[in-house]
């Protein structure tokens, strides 16, 4: 099975303001996918930086939100990792976060 990623909220977070990320899954033919389950891995790997993994809920429609913790501003990377039927995909989005 293919799977598709596609963040719902691109650009520059305000840390302070809450730091949701929700994602939409699509699989074969584009249609909402059902995975066992989705986690969001954030890190900052230029300052060594990174957060136990979080998992994701389902939000309807092959959409999935998680309450990440992004700990100080700056260019962070968040792994969004899909399993489904023995299979694992993983997506890296980055996200900039000012305050």
């Amino acid at each position: 099975m293919k799977w598709g990623v596609i963040p719902r909220d691109t650009g520059i977070f305000d840390r302070h303001a809450g730091g949701d990320d929700t994602v939409e899954t699509t699989g074969n033919g584009g249609q909402p996918a059902t995975p066992d389950s989705v986690t969001f891995a954030p890190a900052m790997p230029q300052m060594g930086h990174a957060t136990t993994p979080v998992a994701a809920a389902a939000q309807g429609d092959g959409r999935y939100r998680a309450d990440v913790d992004l700990s100080m501003a700056g260019q962070w990377e968040i792994r969004v990792r899909i399993a489904a039927s023995g299979q694992v995909q993983e997506a890296v989005l980055s996200v900039t976060t000012n305050g």
